[in-house]
């Protein structure tokens, strides 16, 4: 760092890719990092350092520094006084039917007995004998609501005394992510694509590196480029390294294709083919290729979300007939749906497999 750390050395991989241990904390705020290869060549990369994050309560599950796992207070599954009502309901039910079996046993027993036509002592009994009956169908539909509302609740009795008391293990905020912005044509970095994770924004060098620390990713991290319309919003993957693969021809047809898909406009959708897909295919035909993650609804849409961008390479495709080389996969996201793009590059553009 060149405001406050001292030099620190390290090895390189064949991919470009380091890594290093800070021996002292940056204080909030940017910083210079600046980096000489063994050459003298130098090159450097704004980082912004956040105040810390602080979770209550820290339960590492494997060792990570960007994911934080928040582990909080034990949960009641379902609350006792719910189960204690239970049990409570279940009882009186048994007493009831207990009591009103006894005491119509006994009528039966003594009516049995006694000469024809005595029965007027007994009647009192009798009396109590249906008025506890009454009260345990009573308690029965009670108790029989009650076990209705857990089962549609899926707090099954059962299971809620195995795990009355279940701690809750909650995945936390993801803290930090690191990489670089790459070329999925060449698998070169590129430079000036501007990064953002909620305030704080890096303007990738010629090494194309970035690094947040102390942000929340969760959101996503937002791309912006020069030639772009629209902002791209790359969905983090969690983990502590997340390289961008970054094309800007390839990510303006990405534009032009969720945009004729929001208006419906099968010509212009047809117009983003690459060349045998478009010999193959008649724009009218184009719908039953796509799921419809865009609708008209997405008109002027501001922010295209992306899951995953691959590169496939080499492809080779019975029903066209050809082997395409230089493929990338695309997956967007978009009204709780995903839409999966393969793109070819001829030498010239970016044209969509079909």
């Amino acid at each position: 760092m060149a405001d406050e750390h001292p030099q620190i050395y390290t090895d390189v991989s064949p991919q470009g890719s380091w890594n290093t241990d800070l021996t002292t904390m940056l204080t909030p705020g940017p910083h210079t990092l600046i980096v000489t290869d063994e050459h003298g060549n130098q090159d450097q990369s704004l980082i912004f350092v956040q105040e810390t994050i602080q979770p209550t309560i820290v339960e590492v599950v494997k060792p990570s520094a960007s994911v934080v796992h928040e582990v909080q207070k034990v949960v009641e599954v379902v609350p006792s006084s719910f189960l204690y009502t239970g049990l409570f309901l279940a009882l009186l039910f048994l007493g009831f039917t207990t009591a009103s079996y006894v005491f119509g046993f006994k009528i039966r027993k003594t009516e049995k007995n006694q000469p024809t036509g005595v029965g007027a002592p007994h009647r009192n009994v009798q009396k109590l004998s249906k008025a506890l009956m009454a009260v345990s169908v009573v308690v029965s539909g009670v108790l029989l609501g009650y076990i209705i509302y857990l089962v549609v609740s899926n707090k099954p009795i059962y299971h809620a005394y195995l795990q009355l008391r279940k701690p809750e293990v909650i995945l936390g905020t993801q803290t930090a992510v690191a990489g670089a912005v790459i070329d999925p044509l060449t698998l070169l970095t590129v430079a000036d694509v501007s990064l953002t994770v909620g305030e704080v924004t890096i303007t990738t060098g010629v090494s194309g590196q970035f690094t947040f620390q102390d942000v929340v990713v969760d959101n996503g991290i937002h791309l912006h480029h020069a030639e772009l319309e629209k902002t791209f919003v790359i969905l983090p993957d969690r983990s502590e390294r997340q390289d961008v693969f970054f094309n800007p021809a390839l990510y303006k047809q990405v534009e032009k294709i969720v945009s004729a898909e929001s208006r419906g406009d099968l010509t212009a959708l047809y117009n983003t083919l690459e060349v045998t897909s478009r010999t193959a295919l008649k724009p009218e035909e184009l719908p039953r290729y796509f799921t419809g993650a865009f609708t008209q609804e997405d008109v002027g849409l501001t922010e295209i979300r992306v899951r995953s961008v691959e590169r496939v390479g080499r492809i080779a495709s019975e029903k066209r007939g050809k082997v395409y080389r230089d493929v990338v996969r695309v997956t967007l996201e978009n009204n709780d749906q995903t839409e999966v793009y393969e793109f070819v590059y001829d030498g010239q553009s970016w044209g969509l497999m079909k």
